[in-house]
């Protein structure tokens, strides 16, 4: 039976201080332990081992006790969520319940955190902690008032689902320790990194003017995804865990938003049902956390992967409000939305196309909220740049403007039938074909098939593509198929989900990286810099130094990386050349300093800019680093994007077998493609 059609009770006083205490209960492991992700990131060395995904000497430390942390800090950061959701009545069952959770913590944790100006992982606890005892306490008044507030019996299908949520998350950080902990940064993951890292000191995380190419990112629609990162900064300190954890949490509530819309005016999901949407996730983790990446080594599960991942689940989020008819919440997903991907007015868009098209009779009064909503959304886009100029704080990034939006159409491709395989596979084989059985779908599933496929096509005539671009694609139909499956009769109901775990399994094969070996080649080669300045020291001049570390390594999308030469994103150098993975004690070779010192000794002078230089001492060493050739593809063959499709940048003149070219083409029918680039705000080379 669905909690959602009424077995539901009334939360009563005693059951709020049990319910507050059993949640602070499991706060203990983090509060005592916190220590053991630095201890796991110590063990970095491990990563280079012959078996760096099983270690039998450090079993208790990487598989028992860091994922009972790491669980742990979680569950004390979704604490007060969880009361406050039930205080706005959010909790429909166990899957809403989560997943509204996790939504209203990454406001409350996040304002609570700034408010108390916490910094050290000690005020941060004792922040949460406030937060949570103020969201008891607030409950309890209700209920004094003699407000009634829906609970939700512990039946077998709530009991179910929160171990199988415990389960996976301590199953990912076990089995992804060398992922999550000790593989380096890419240039992305970096990117965000520090993005996060600046809400340790400021409100927002965008960059102050003059630190070059950083500042595009985030910007207003992109923001959202820094704020989980900074919280894990807090807790655990600057390492590679804290910025990819988030992504155990996502992947969790991305579990409770299928189960929530599949269960959506349906009976509960059984058992195996829940365990095969967990096999799909399986292969979803493998597939985006292993392949997905702008860097031919490897893919940082910190960006792409987690943004785009949670902008799914609060996507969901959004339209399973919107059915259940919370307005209240459907605006706050909307809100939160469309601060984390720029995609959010197109996923919304094609969904209320969607349901015009399949929905009778046409609700015009609540598509047009959503309408509203989502222009309500919009002018928040437009007028909050302008109060942080009127409060004088550092503005957003542009990087995902409107023109970085129109330029993803100058190249078109119509024929790459091979980027079928990146909505299919990943989401686990079968589940994809659900979206062809139309008669059998219900009018909610029929508006996400809509929605599923209209944005599959959007993203596959794009010459230049990503997997991440798919991702909500990859994710829909599981929805379509769980409200599906359960209505088959006869044989079908059961040896359809046999068909589904094969199917899942064979995905899962296919989704296996090509080369298990983190990648530390970056780690290791910035052993080898020397940076004569603070990381972060007065204001953010030292970030402007670390540009020139592209005079040492192209940059990783330069032409020539991987085949010829060897590449790197400079900020991922800066970033280790501090605070170094390993042990190794060498002679400093490349030397960034400010112009105004004395070149080092036996040195030459390789560039400047904005008051840095740059130097090398043994140039021989210089060529041996530039001929290292770490393991590629990044992850598994079947999703490798050719670099001259990932990175399309053709002249006028050039082409490309099956790529239109359409600047060409328009210019050639007399339309004046740099005079509209201008007016969209694109300067002219």
């Amino acid at each position: 039976m669905n909690l959602m059609q009424g077995a539901r009770l009334n939360l009563k006083p005693i059951t709020v201080v049990r319910l507050a205490a059993l949640l602070a209960v499991f706060w203990i492991p983090v509060i005592v332990g916190r220590d053991a992700v630095a201890g796991v990131a110590s063990l970095s060395s491990l990563a280079s081992g012959p078996s760096p995904y099983l270690n039998i000497n450090h079993f208790g430390l990487l598989y028992l006790w860091s994922p009972l942390v790491c669980i742990s800090a979680m569950i004390m950061l979704l604490s007060p969520g969880f009361l406050i959701t039930l205080l706005f009545d959010g909790a429909g069952n166990i899957a809403t319940w989560f997943l509204n959770t996790v939504a209203v913590s990454l406001v409350l944790v996040s304002l609570a955190v700034w408010c108390a100006t916490a910094t050290t992982s000690g005020e941060f606890i004792v922040a949460i902690g406030v937060c949570h005892v103020a969201a008891t306490a607030l409950l309890l008044i209700r209920l004094r008032l003699g407000r009634q507030i829906a609970w939700l019996p512990p039946g077998r299908d709530c009991i179910a689902t929160l171990v199988s949520v415990v389960i996976a998350s301590w199953l990912m950080v076990a089995l992804l320790t060398p992922k999550l902990f000790w593989e380096d940064f890419n240039g992305d993951g970096v990117h965000s990194f520090e993005a996060a890292r600046l809400l340790l000191h400021q409100p927002f995380p965008f960059w102050p003017a003059g630190v070059g190419e950083l500042s595009g990112y985030p910007g207003t629609t992109t923001m959202l995804a820094s704020y989980p990162m900074s919280w894990f900064l807090r807790l655990f300190g600057s390492a590679e865990g804290a910025a990819r954890l988030p992504f155990v949490l996502y992947i969790s509530s991305l579990f409770a938003a299928v189960v929530a819309l599949a269960e959506f005016g349906r009976a509960a999901l059984n058992l195996t049902s829940r365990l095969l949407i967990w096999v799909a996730l399986a292969v979803f983790v493998v597939a985006v956390g292993y392949s997905d990446s702008y860097s031919p080594y490897s893919a940082d599960i910190a960006l792409p992967a987690a943004q785009h991942t949670f902008h799914v689940v609060l996507f969901l989020g959004a339209i399973l409000a919107y059915f259940e008819n919370r307005f209240f919440w459907m605006m706050f997903y909307l809100l939160i939305s469309y601060v984390s991907l720029p995609t959010t007015p197109l996923l919304i868009g094609f969904w209320l196309i969607a349901m015009v098209l399949v929905w009778r009779p046409l609700p015009v009064r609540k598509l047009a909220f959503v309408v509203g909503g989502l222009v309500g959304c919009m002018a928040f886009g437009a007028v909050f740049p302008m109060v942080l100029r009127q409060l004088a704080l550092p503005l957003p990034g542009i990087e995902h403007g409107l023109f970085g939006l129109a330029k993803h159409f100058a190249y078109l491709n119509l024929t790459d039938w091979h980027r079928f395989l990146f909505v299919i596979v990943p989401g686990g084989g079968l589940p994809f074909f659900a979206l062809f059985f139309w008669r059998r779908q219900d009018l909610i599933a029929r508006s996400i098939t809509l929605v599923t496929l209209a944005y599959f096509f959007f993203f596959y005539f794009q010459a230049r593509t990503a997997l991440h671009y798919y991702i909500p694609s990859m994710l829909l139909p599981l929805v379509v198929f769980w409200r599906t499956v359960p209505d088959l009769g006869g044989r079908l109901r059961v040896w359809v989900p046999a068909a589904t775990a094969v199917s899942a399994i064979f995905c899962f094969a296919l989704s296996l990286p090509e080369h298990w070996t983190p990648y530390t080649t970056s780690s290791q080669l910035s052993a080898y810099f020397e940076c004569r300045y603070e990381w972060y020291g007065k204001g953010l001049a030292d970030l402007n130094g670390a540009r020139l570390i592209g005079k040492i390594f192209a940059e990783d999308w330069k032409p020539g990386v991987p085949e010829v030469k060897f590449g790197g994103a400079p900020y991922v150098f800066h970033y280790y050349s501090h605070v170094p993975k390993t042990r190794k004690k060498v002679e400093p070779n490349y030397v960034i300093a400010p112009s105004s010192l004395d070149p080092p000794v036996g040195s030459r002078l390789l560039g400047t800019q904005e008051g840095w230089s740059i130097f090398v001492k043994n140039e021989a060493l210089w060529k041996e680093h530039q001929s290292t050739r770490p393991n590629v593809p990044a992850g598994s063959n079947l999703y490798w994007i050719p670099r001259e499709i990932r990175f399309l940048t053709l002249a006028d003149d050039q082409v490309m077998p099956g790529v239109i070219n359409l600047k060409a083409v328009l210019s050639e029918n007399g339309f004046d493609v740099d005079g509209i680039r201008g007016r969209l705000g694109q300067k002219q080379k």
